[in-house]
């Protein structure tokens, strides 16, 4: 998640704290920053200029000759690109800048003319891979001034690692909102200003909800009467600098509104909709979306999708359809905001291999309640001021099935024994107040019962609270204790002693122990040539297996051995002699849960003994005697005999005369 200082500014003061101490005060209440950046670092004789001269080179055909004015100073530039003309505003890097591509400008003298500097494109200030020519500014911009702090972009970036149970640090006002607890100093939220229009969206159009469909809440503004264009210079700045492509006012509010609030939104072009309404449900069998990336994905009946009275136009919490997508001639937009299922957009975005920045958010929780409806409206009064649109009077809002506010009972008591460190009850509540939590006094044994906001789903009992106070007080301000563990010699099971001997004397015998999967798939018995009818076949089978060879509760050590020694002579390791001691699962007729004994396995492949104990060049493969004599020697340590008998084992895959 990239944060930018500038935008921060607009809900929190962060004066008299730099962008290094903001970082290790975020860092301390739990939100890592990893890194911070500013593409303007470095670039400050990178100024404004205005071209008053352009001539050709007269000693190269490419080339042409320029002067460019700066305050105080006309230099002479030789400049290779066609897009330029006396009047345009340019970048100009000054002798000594040096580029983010690395190049260092310096006088030159080119095919017999002096060069003062260079008149740069997008791709050499680092803001674009590619570019036609030289980058022109707006001609209110002010000559002299460093042209990045003009493009607002001589600003701290903030790179944060996010956890994912923290979706409401997913934007700029969550993180405001943190550091407004943090810091101890207000927030404040984005100003909406929203002039509202005859007649009533809800005459115009209709919101359905299909029970069950993963859906809680939808909601729908109508604007009228748009012109689509291109963004203003500072919204699309502001967009870059968290790496975010302009494409048009209306989608870059969306997303700007997405960066600054964190409810996703999404534009639908009203003329291409078909019908007057909009339902969230399930996919019909058969039905097809073609996707804003341009995909065109064949749907399942468990996903959500948003349609109109004829089709899928939009795979619901994760891309809009292109079939109703807002272009150049777009006039009429419904704009949507909702509450979908976490669970559900997870789903459909691993079933579909698509990720968004929306379906980043939706998977991890949104707010139902004030962040949407603070989501819809600021982004209809950017349009209406942006677009020149007309923002149709209220909010076609279906809320299907509202979540209940969680309230979770506190202990202060239990806050100062998992902290270690003492509390003050009023500033732990300030603080949490700061957060949107409401706190009352409890009854005993509880202090206090806390209200949790909805946009802080993640909060669901009590040691998430303590989470929150530690947060704040900061984790480098908690001491470090040792814990009192009382000295006790645990009580050794003699089952436990047995097996514990079992594995020091396989060990002891040159063996190395391995600790395998409790899976294996019906393949691998096929490596084995089982017939279908053998008893190792009838494994209990796991329903929701990671893969086709874990599929299967393990009957045999055998599979999981080899795959062991298979793995070890890939890798180069000549000598394998493996054993383990773990559990198989043999199903019972009488019970749902299978009989576990304790089997021991061996396996031994490669020269018989260790590279640095071979005799000459004397190493002979290790065979079935080898095994068996470990064998014997095993039992001999178990007391197992004398005599001790060797019959040949049945098993297809076992030599017939070299196995037992």
């Amino acid at each position: 998640m990239k944060v930018a200082w500038s935008w921060l500014e607009n809900f929190v003061d962060l004066a008299g704290i730099t962008p290094q101490e903001l970082a290790h005060r975020l860092t301390m209440s739990g939100l890592e920053v990893s890194s911070l950046s500013n593409k303007a670092e470095g670039l400050d004789k990178v100024v404004v200029g205005k071209i008053i001269n352009v001539s050709p080179h007269p000693n190269a055909d490419k080339l042409s000759l320029t002067e460019v004015e700066i305050p105080g100073e006309v230099l002479r530039i030789v400049c290779g690109a066609k897009n330029i003309a006396p009047g345009d505003i340019v970048p100009v890097a000054q002798v000594g800048t040096i580029l983010p591509n690395g190049l260092h400008i310096q006088r030159a003298h080119i095919r017999g003319e002096d060069s003062h500097g260079m008149i740069c494109s997008e791709t050499e200030l680092g803001l674009a891979k590619s570019s036609d020519g030289i980058m022109h500014l707006s001609p209110e911009a002010p000559l002299g001034m460093p042209a990045m702090r003009f493009l607002h972009l001589d600003e701290t970036v903030l790179e944060l690692e996010v956890t994912p149970n923290r979706a409401d640090c997913l934007s700029h006002l969550g993180i405001a909102r943190h550091l407004s607890a943090v810091l101890n100093r207000p927030l404040r939220l984005p100003a909406v200003s929203l002039i509202e229009n005859q007649p009533c969206a809800c005459t115009l159009y209709q919101v359905e909800v299909e029970p069950g469909c993963g859906c809680r809440r939808y909601c729908a503004r109508i604007i009228r009467n748009i012109k689509t264009g291109p963004s203003p210079e500072w919204l699309q700045r502001r967009l870059e600098s968290l790496d975010i492509r302009p494409i048009n006012n209306v989608v870059d509010v969306t997303n700007y509104v997405l960066m600054e609030i964190g409810h996703p939104l999404h534009a639908f072009d009203l003329d291409k909709l078909q019908g007057c309404t909009i339902k969230a449900r399930r996919a019909l069998p058969g039905e097809s979306l073609l996707t804003l990336d341009g995909v065109d994905r064949m749907l399942s009946p468990a996903d959500l999708v948003i349609a109109d009275d004829k089709r899928p136009v939009a795979l619901a919490g994760v891309m809009g359809g292109a079939n109703t997508e807002v272009t150049a001639a777009t006039a009429n937009i419904l704009l949507e905001a909702a509450w979908f299922d976490p669970q559900v957009v997870r789903a459909m975005s691993r079933r579909s291999g698509c990720a968004s920045e929306s379906s980043h958010r939706f998977e991890r929780g949104t707010d139902p309640e004030i962040g949407l409806t603070l989501a819809i409206d600021r982004a209809a009064q950017l349009i209406a001021e942006l677009a020149g649109g007309t923002v149709m009077q209220g909010i076609v809002d279906v809320y299907a099935e509202k979540l209940a506010r969680n309230q979770i009972p506190l202990r202060l008591e239990r806050v100062v024994r998992v902290l270690g460190m003492q509390i003050n009850p009023d500033i732990a509540m300030a603080a949490l107040s700061r957060l949107g939590f409401h706190a009352e006094p409890a009854e005993q044994p509880y202090s206090y019962r806390v209200w949790v906001p909805s946009f802080r789903q993640d909060v669901v009992g009590e040691e998430d609270l303590i989470e929150e106070i530690a947060e704040l007080a900061g984790y480098d301000k908690i001491p470090v204790t040792l814990p009192l563990l009382p000295l006790t010699c645990p009580a050794v099971e003699p089952q436990q002693a047995f097996h514990r001997f079992c594995r020091l004397t396989t060990a002891a015998l040159g063996m190395q122990e391995v600790l395998c999967y409790s899976f294996h798939g019906p393949r691998h018995w096929d490596w084995l040539r089982l017939p279908a009818d053998h008893p190792w076949r009838q494994a209990m089978v796991v329903k929701n297996p990671l893969s086709e060879d874990m599929s299967q509760l393990r009957t045999s050590l055998l599979p999981g051995l080899i795959a062991a020694a298979s793995f070890n002579q890939r890798h180069g390791q000549e000598r394998i002699y493996l054993f383990e001691i773990g559990a198989v699962f043999i199903p019972r007729t009488d019970d749902l849960l299978p009989d576990e004994p304790r089997r021991l396995g061996m396996i031994i492949t490669g020269p018989r003994h260790p590279r640095h104990w071979r005799l000459g060049n004397q190493n002979p493969p290790a065979d079935f005697y080898d095994l068996k004599g470990i064998a014997e020697e095993f039992l001999r340590q178990l007391h197992v005999g004398p005599p001790v008998r060797f019959l040949a084992h049945p098993l297809p895959h076992l030599h017939p005369a070299c196995s037992f």
